[in-house]
């Protein structure tokens, strides 16, 4: 039985938020404002809507003729078209008067697709006949499928020219964009549809248009490999030099293809052969990534000059990541460095991505298994990791270090352990791996603790087996052992494995275990004995009602464990919890029994700021008026009325400064209350500092607040800082200007007119900035 009740009925829930969920069917909070009928949710009230039509609907049937007034829900609209124009249907919107005509040799198939479909359909079927009917009857060409495709888009793929040129007569969009921002050439030069690139340019069709990733016709061409569609395109003089989002030219992706035709079309047009991504990928390097050595030969031939090391070993690279075995054979004929590194080698790329033909060739031309960058781990690791075991065997063979890392990283051993490859686990292991070796500055333990904190249990086995210290800790680092990792993720059946191989209950399995809410280990480590040691119980409880894991409480109290306040530090840090998770009830009880209400944890700080930063009046005021700090400085960046104005919360603002707060939180050399809600247009706050005295011209430790609010086009802000007697012509520490640059440089023209209204000097304008403003 769950742990929440409704107060209304007699179910019950293991979630609050389910019980809160249920209460609404008691409550019907929404109400229609027209016929009085109430819901329990939101979205029941929107639909409703429609039969008065209140709301505009999102979703309109197409098919002629038809009365259906429209949805705000697309499945509404698809069990509208379903009972009203099904294929099962004799008669449908359209009169089967009026299109005996149409009928033929396939007239039940035809009468279907009429009754049925819509404009859309038509299209697809290439029904030009029935899609000049449905235009002539008022159906909406610009009507779109449920990934923005219209009917001129499904034209194009189907390579149909007859029912594209009935569209376009009707007025269809001829550059209109789907989702992905595809124009219907876009998807005739996916599809190689000739005919249809020349009709659609010749309608006036932008060569240029480009889609979301920045393709353009001529990228998706290339990419797709269609030498008569790239053909045509660069005869009508599409750009063969457009760089798409990530900087790829189109030569670029056909280098990457492989198709040599292609390659050569973009080429022998001018294609620059020397163009890089922004990443500084070279043409050769995807040549590389490809699979056609005639290829290779083409680009290296047009590049006519000697290629340098720095491009050769470029292109190894590339070949190994695809596992090019044949273009990798070739360029270390070439002369490639097959044993330089620069962050990564040809041998770490090829292991990591289990490319084993390469890897071979590697090892047979005496690449050292064992060298590694300052950046990166050895091949062995990053085969291991991977789950490679293949690999992870070869290098092994060929004198790869088993213990081998980078600096103070986990080895081999223990990446393989993590990500629960045991195949590599156990290659490693037969060949004499430390089972217990740790490392990585204190954040990896040893291979048991990794696997079993991932819930790993056919590793954490095999490990066992091998005989791993199921007890086994490390000096340094926040988890201690491998039940304590496998608690705190709630791996249940890894822990239940660990403690039948004897693991060691220890206080941090069962506290983090309550913290995180994981109910069902808490019972399993309970049943284990760990009920007999109080202490450590008690001390789980506070921490699971500060956390409001209402589960893991029942089954703490349930083995009798009852609250108890002596323990201090577990007491202060579950009040800061308990205001963090909003829980009042909770607060109240920890204060009463002597919680020291200015305790400050290291990354929440205390009750008051946590409480304060989440906007709980109802908390802000029980901590109040048991006489909470309000000048406790959390960090250098943080205080307890920064957090609130930061965050908007007005009420909580004013019962802070209504408690006296002095300036000694306020650091000048970083942001203050007034900037953060002057940053965030915070106008109410703003209002109410500048109304206790706050400086209008509060910085942070480089900008004014008018500065920030301006550049954030906060205009009501700006006005209440103005006429509080902020500096309209500070200027920033790093030479950024003042607010009216800032305001000219993202041409907001309403916040210059502003500024300029309000006395802000032009002639420190700079730059493009002043370009805009002398525009206006």
């Amino acid at each position: 039985m769950g742990y929440y009740k409704c107060s209304d009925c007699p179910q019950f829930f293991e979630r609050k938020r389910e019980l809160s969920r249920h209460h609404k069917t008691h409550l019907l909070p929404y109400p229609c404002e027209v016929c009085g009928k109430r819901f329990a949710q939101k979205a029941n009230l929107d639909r409703h809507k429609t039969v008065h039509m209140i709301v505009k609907p999102l979703f309109y049937c197409t098919f002629p003729s038809c009365d259906f007034k429209g949805t705000v829900r697309r499945d509404n609209l698809q069990r509208h078209v379903k009972n009203n124009h099904g294929p099962r249907r004799r008669q449908g919107s359209l009169e089967k008067a009026k299109v005996d005509g149409l009928i033929n040799a396939s007239a039940l198939k035809r009468t279907q697709l009429i009754e049925g479909l819509t404009l859309l359909t038509a299209t697809q079927s290439s029904e030009v006949e029935i899609l000049q009917r449905l235009i002539g009857h008022g159906a909406e060409v610009a009507v779109n499928s449920c990934d923005g495709k219209t009917a001129l888009h499904i034209a194009a793929i189907q390579g149909s020219v007859r029912c594209l040129e009935v569209l376009l007569n009707a007025g269809a969009d001829i550059e209109a964009a789907d989702n992905q921002g595809n124009s219907p050439l876009h998807e005739a030069a996916s599809c190689g549809h000739s005919p249809v690139i020349k009709l659609l340019l010749e309608r006036g069709c932008s060569l240029e248009c480009k889609n979301n990733e920045q393709y353009t016709p001529l990228h998706i061409a290339v990419r797709q490999g269609s030498y008569t569609a790239t053909q045509l395109l660069l005869q009508n003089g599409s750009d063969r030099n457009a760089r798409c989002k990530s900087g790829r030219t189109p030569l670029h992706l056909a280098a990457l293809t492989g198709r040599e035709e292609v390659v050569r079309a973009l080429v022998d047009s001018g294609a620059d052969i020397f163009a890089k991504t922004y990443s500084g990928r070279t043409v050769l390097y995807y040549g590389a990534k490809g699979h056609n050595k005639a290829t290779m030969q083409l680009l290296m031939d047009k590049a006519k000059a000697p290629l340098n090391r720095c491009n050769i070993r470029h292109m190894l690279y590339g070949a190994a990541s695809s596992g090019n075995a044949d273009i990798v054979e070739w360029l270390v004929e070439s002369g490639a460095e097959i044993d330089y590194w620069c962050k990564c080698s040809a041998l770490q790329i090829a292991a990591q991505s289990g490319h084993l033909v390469v890897v071979k060739q590697l090892l047979r031309k005496r690449v050292k298994p064992n060298d590694s960058s300052d950046y990166g781990a050895c091949a062995l690791v990053k085969a291991a990791c991977s789950g490679h075991g293949s690999i992870v065997k070869l290098l092994l063979d060929h004198g790869a270090n088993v213990e081998a890392r980078v600096r103070e990283e986990a080895g081999a051993l223990q990446q393989a352990a993590r990500n629960g490859n045991d195949v590599a686990v156990k290659l490693l292991l037969d060949y004499g791996a430390d089972i217990n070796a740790r490392g990585g500055y204190g954040l990896w333990g040893d291979a048991l603790e990794e696997a079993a904190s991932r819930g790993h249990e056919a590793v954490v086995n095999l490990l066992l087996e091998y005989g791993a210290d199921v007890n086994g800790r490390k000096d340094k680092g926040w988890r201690r052992n491998a039940l304590q990792g496998a608690a705190s993720n709630g791996q249940e059946a890894t822990v239940r494995l660990l403690l039948n191989k004897g693991a060691y209950i220890d206080r941090l399995a069962l506290y983090e275990s309550a913290q995180n809410g994981h109910a069902r280990v808490v019972r399993l480590l309970l049943e284990n004995g760990k009920a007999s040691d109080t202490e450590d119980c008690e001390i789980a409880l506070l921490e699971a009602k500060a956390q409001d894991h209402g589960l893991v409480v029942q089954a703490l109290e349930e083995k009798g464990v009852e609250v108890n306040f002596r323990h201090s530090s577990a007491v202060n840090d579950a009040l800061v919890r308990a205001a963090g998770n909003n829980l009042l009830t909770t607060v109240k009880l920890l204060l009463e029994n002597g919680a020291d209400i200015n305790f400050c944890t290291q990354h929440s700080g205390t009750a008051l700021y946590i409480a304060a930063k989440n906007g709980n009046e109802a908390i802000v005021d029980v901590l109040l008026q048991y006489q909470a700090s309000v000048n406790t400085k959390i960090t250098d960046y943080r205080n307890i009325v920064k957090g609130a104005a930061r965050n908007g919360y007005e009420g909580i603002v004013k019962m802070l400064l209504d408690q006296r707060w002095d300036e000694i939180a306020q650091d000048k050399l970083y942001n203050d209350a007034l900037f953060l809600a002057a940053q965030e247009g915070h106008e109410a706050v703003v209002k109410l500092l500048l109304a206790y005295g706050a400086d209008p011209n509060s910085t942070n430790w480089y900008r004014t607040s008018l500065y920030a609010a301006t550049e954030n086009d906060h205009k009501v802000v700006v006005k209440l800082l103005l006429e509080k007697g902020a500096d309209i012509d500070a200027e920033t520490i790093w030479g950024n200007g003042t607010a009216l640059n800032i305001a000219g440089l993202k041409s907001n023209e309403s916040m210059v007119k502003l500024l300029i209204a309000s006395g802000a000097d032009k002639s420190l304008v700079k730059g493009r900035a002043r370009n805009f403003i002398a525009s206006l």
